[in-house]
């Protein structure tokens, strides 16, 4: 009875002391200029730091009461107790009624377990955020995240901070909010004896996820066992254990990832985004029916370095069962739109735009899916060179050995280049034609460089056996056109620069390989009509003239065997770039007379998008064709070239012509919300890269693995039929059978 008694005794008092603890916390109110003692709203605390510290050893909350701004990072005090940032309290919302929230003009790293909820958060410089520094950080409900005016991300948050951290047994919990860059590790050194409980409830990731360490130089590891939890949000890039930049890189450790029914996903679940390193471990993904729509595909460990062993485990779900349903977008499609070239291959669609210096490329199973797609750089050709910046107008293309010449087939990119010798007010004088080869076969997002010689991010100059091309006028904007069961290539390129009769040409030639073109190129189509002649006028600026302009030549091919080349009519800088057609009337396609221009565009400005043009086209896997198109949004005629938006429409061609949209031959408003069928891929066609798949018929009714099952593989080890090892079997049943 005297134990009893003292068992009961002891129970009340750690009631009592709890209750006592809890009753200690305190509520500290913040803001910008507050002098006050932090008691209420009305008497706040002007400094975060103050404030913490009158709660760091009891916990409690920090209300932020009005507008809060960290200038300069901050580094909160080590606290013993939980730690609350919010901007309710007693059932008072601050944001709502004094304008509060808590602006991010630098870091915040924080000194304990801390939690972020009920607020205001704006990002007020670019990629600023939100360290846990090894402790638990909970990213809790009522989280609403925004830009400050001219920055571009959202706030970032990292489970470690900038440094290497050891010995840390770290949880990062998100339940609300939009985040841009989020790691559940450091973003350097070398990571030691660190290990993350990665949760996801909810909330918004705008780049892929890194559940552990990882950042943008080599040398970065991370030494731990990682335990995440997906199981709801919504990952617009993706998700990856970790991403390596060079061979130094290391993960060491065991990952556990299951992804709940709620949790969607977009882009690739991997090991690693992206890079070569050292895996030491396991990678075990555990997907409790969680649709596939949106994801490209899950990828395992299996040909990387390491003693990596990937297990897939897909519970109940049948992984040959097709995926269905409906998927809607509304325009614009990309923001980095200019001269956007669509295509399908192999159940993914790929985009790829002009770009400066670099050019990337896009992967998402679904079109509207690649509105979120990361961009996968695939050549960024070295400065100083003849082919160094203005890379234009890229178009992928794959060729046979028949077409291109034996030994030559594969996949092409031409693109238009110039160098660093350019002089201001040239005009691009210096463009000319370039092409590269994707130098890993089938792997679009892989090496890409000279199909001569070899080398990565070096172009192959394009050659003419006859006539002056690509030596001393501007050339570019190939493009390919099959008729009749013959392939030629199309290109553009210019008449009369320094004069008042500057303007551009397509043409059409025949070609040796797809960086030499043989005989003499013939022009179809010169600038005659009204809708061709935006932009052309003497620049006393520049002292030089703009020219007329036909480009952006692309081949359509109608329902009933009818060919087009729709391109671009006038300076894609002014309101006036529209999109123009060509129609082919049968014959040889290299006699001009056997192609008719329209005497008005197809598509044409609207009082919501102006200088639209420059297409591609593309038809995706319910037969539906698309139209993707560049553009500004607004009315403006003057705007600079990067605000150019990719925009995307239906097309359909027939002899009568291509209709772009709805026929008005304008764009359609960007209220207009397009639908599209979702890629029916099954899941099981997604993973890459898995020793072992357990699916339904390996699992018991309750979702566990049969141990039968694990009998039978251990048979398949001894027998040699197997790569998992023994140990490995037995640990996989413990996971999937706790």
């Amino acid at each position: 009875m005297k134990k009893l008694f003292m068992i009961l005794s002891l129970s009340v008092l750690a009631i009592l002391f709890c209750l006592s603890a809890f009753a200690a916390e305190q509520t500290v109110y913040v803001c910008d200029g507050g002098s006050g003692s932090g008691a209420s709203a009305s008497s706040p605390l002007g400094s975060l730091s103050e404030a913490i510290d009158q709660i760091k050893s009891t916990g409690g909350s920090v209300v932020i009461c009005g507008p809060y701004t960290l200038s300069s990072a901050f580094t909160a005090p080590v606290s013993a107790q939980t730690v609350t940032l919010t901007s309710v309290a007693d059932d008072v919302d601050y944001a709502q009624t004094a304008g509060a929230y808590f602006s991010l003009g630098a870091n915040y790293f924080a000194g304990g377990k801390t939690v972020f909820e009920n607020m205001t958060i704006v990002c007020a410089k670019n990629y600023t955020g939100i360290f846990g520094c090894g402790n638990d950080l909970r990213l809790g409900a009522g989280l609403d995240c925004r830009m400050a005016d001219g920055i571009t991300t959202y706030p970032s948050v990292l489970g470690g901070t900038n440094k290497a951290l050891s010995g840390k047994n770290a949880s990062l919990t998100f339940e609300s909010g939009k985040w841009q860059r989020v790691r559940g590790g450091s973003s350097a050194g070398a990571n030691t004896d660190y290990h993350v409980k990665f949760t996801v409830n909810g909330g918004e990731f705008y780049e892929r996820a890194l559940l552990a360490s990882g950042g943008t130089g080599a040398g970065i590891s991370h030494n731990g066992n990682i335990t995440a939890k997906i199981l709801g949000g919504v990952f617009r890039r993706g998700l990856s254990l970790t991403a390596f930049v060079g061979g130094s890189d290391a993960y060491t450790g065991d990952c556990d990832l299951t992804i709940g029914e709620d949790a969607e996903i977009y882009g690739t679940v991997s090991v690693s985004s992206t890079g070569s390193g050292v895996f030491n471990g396991r990678f075990y993904v555990n997907v409790e029916n969680a649709d596939a729509l949106h994801l490209c595909e899950i990828v395992g460990a299996e040909a990387l370095e390491g003693g990596m062993l990937s297990v897939y485990d897909g519970g109940a779900r049948d992984l040959s069962a097709a995926e269905s349903g409906e998927l809607s977008m509304q325009n614009p499609l990309r923001s980095n739109g200019a001269d956007p070239w669509v295509f399908y291959y192999d159940g993914y669609f790929y985009y790829t735009a002009t770009g400066s210096t670099r050019i990337g490329l896009l992967r998402a199973r679904n079109l509207a899916d690649l509105q979120t797609a990361e961009v996968n750089v695939i050549y960024a050709p070295a400065s100083g060179q003849a082919y160094s910046k203005n890379l234009w107008s890229p178009e992928i293309h794959h060729f046979t050995d028949e077409e291109a010449g034996e030994g030559n087939g594969g996949w092409y990119c031409f693109l238009g280049s110039g160098g660093d010798d350019d002089e201001e007010g040239s005009l691009a004088s210096k463009q000319r034609q370039y092409v590269i080869k994707c130098l890993d076969g089938d792997d679009l997002l892989g090496r890409w460089g000279n199909p001569v010689t070899g080398e990565v991010n070096v172009p192959q100059l394009m050659t003419f056996t006859e006539g002056d091309y690509n030596v001393d006028a501007l050339c570019g904007g190939s493009s390919v056109l099959r008729i009749g069961g013959q392939t030629y290539l199309t290109f553009i390129s210019e008449v009369g620069r320094g004069t008042a009769d500057f303007h551009q040409t397509i043409n059409i030639a025949t070609f040796e390989n797809p960086w030499t073109v043989t005989g003499t190129p013939v022009t179809v189509c010169e600038p005659t009509e009204w809708f061709e002649e935006g932009g052309y006028g003497y620049s006393e600026k520049r002292q030089g003239w703009y020219p007329k302009v036909v480009e952006g030549a692309t081949a359509v091919y109608g329902v009933d065997g009818s060919v087009f080349i729709v391109y671009a009519g006038s300076g894609y800088w002014t309101t006036e770039y529209c999109l123009g057609q060509l129609a082919y009337l049968g014959g040889d396609p290299m006699d001009a007379a056997n192609w008719q221009k329209a005497t008005s565009p197809i598509l044409y400005k609207s009082d919501e998008i102006v200088g639209c043009g420059h297409a591609s086209f593309v038809t995706d896997e319910s037969g539906q064709g698309w139209a993707c198109y560049h553009g500004y949004i607004g009315t403006n005629g003057s705007q600079p070239a990067g605000s150019r938006y990719a925009f995307l429409e239906p097309y359909f061609a027939d002899q009568n012509g291509v209709v772009i949209g709805s026929g008005t031959g304008h764009p359609a408003p960007l209220a207009t919300v397009q639908t599209m069928d979702a890629s029916e891929i099954p899941l099981g066609d997604r993973l890459i890269g898995f020793a072992t798949h357990f699916e339904g018929a390996d699992r018991n009714a309750d979702g566990r693995v049969n141990l039968l099952d694990g009998l039978h593989l251990i048979r398949a080890i001894l027998d040699g039929e197997s790569e998992m090892s023994i140990a490995d079997v037995v640990r996989l049943l413990k996971i999937v059978m706790a």
